[in-house]
């Protein structure tokens, strides 16, 4: 398995072995490679033990996504998602699932159903205008132009240091050629130098991966901004709890099947018809500056499962 995981002809590359002065090298093969060269980079990284893995952990309920950002219009404690059945003595037993407060006070408690709705009503409420969008566009393609800037800086730096151990290698073989070099030393150096190139290849597939995303990048993020309800409702429950957590700024007290008044956080607010700042703004300085906060979307929310029709 280890030697598959290593083999660069499944990328399409052909290995060609160290001959008299020059180096041992990857060339472009004639075949068909089944696997991507960012792939193999990323794997022969983690391979060599440069990237930590870690086990994900994972306790939150798909059935409860608004646990935790939710609290009692009563009691004033925070509301939990509860599931419950229909009784033991029935022979077939059928979950049912509400969000109430952890206090002894026996507080009204709500079904799922019912403060979801509530909730997927708030989302279908924030809708930017068309200017708000084209201006959101050019946000994202002016930070896009700036981290594509720095990345290139990297790529750039990568690929000199890349050019050097090439170099290295050439004269280290031209060295073990005519027995400047012992053969034990030879190998060890020319394993430290592969692994290098491995590592650095790597972080340069990576970079490569960023800098291809931009028309997809843009289009997820319009997208997400245009339709933030229908993006939640087909999101897993750790984005909807993301999702959740960059709109408001204080838990949400529900009650009487709706919200009190939703704490948006100042960029939702300025983005969504709720905010009256927006067109105040607009009419006392005719534009409206940059803010950090409009900037790409966040890590975690990611540009997968997007909505039929988006």
């Amino acid at each position: 398995m280890s030697r598959t995981l290593e083999n660069p002809l499944y990328m399409g590359m052909v290995l060609v072995p160290a001959f008299k002065n020059e180096p041992e090298t990857l060339i472009d093969g004639l075949h068909i490679p089944i696997i991507s060269k960012e792939v193999f980079y990323k794997v022969q990284k983690v391979k060599n033990g440069n990237k930590k893995q870690y086990k994900t952990k994972n306790g939150k309920n798909e059935n409860f996504p608004l646990t935790g950002f939710l609290e009692c219009a009563n009691c004033g404690n925070a509301i939990y998602g509860s599931p419950t059945n229909n009784g033991k003595a029935k022979k077939i037993t059928r979950p049912y699932f509400y969000y109430q407060c952890n206090s002894k006070l026996k507080c009204k408690r709500y079904t799922t159903k019912t403060v979801h709705e509530a909730f997927s009503n708030i989302l279908l409420e924030i809708k930017p205008s068309k200017g708000i969008v084209d201006l959101y566009e050019k946000i994202l393609i002016d930070e896009y132009k700036s981290v594509k800037s720095d990345r290139l800086s990297h790529i750039q730096k990568i690929n000199t240091k890349i050019a050097e151990i090439n170099e290295y290698q050439l004269s280290l073989t031209q060295k073990y050629g005519i027995g400047k070099i012992k053969e034990n030393i030879y190998e060890q150096l020319m394993d430290n130098y592969e692994t290098e190139l491995i590592g650095l290849k790597a972080s340069k597939a990576e970079l490569g991966d960023y800098q291809k995303d931009l028309d997809k990048y843009i289009s997820f993020g319009l997208s997400l901004l245009t339709n933030l309800s229908g993006y939640y409702e087909n999101a897993g429950v750790d984005v909807k709890t993301k999702i959740i957590g960059s709109i408001f700024t204080e838990k949400l007290i529900f009650q009487n099947k709706t919200f009190r008044t939703q704490p948006f956080n100042e960029a939702i607010a300025l983005l969504s018809k709720y905010n009256k700042g927006f067109r105040e703004i607009q009419n006392k300085k005719g534009t409206i500056q940059k803010n950090n906060s409009l900037s790409v979307p966040g890590a975690g929310v990611e540009p997968a499962r997007l909505p039929t029709g988006v």
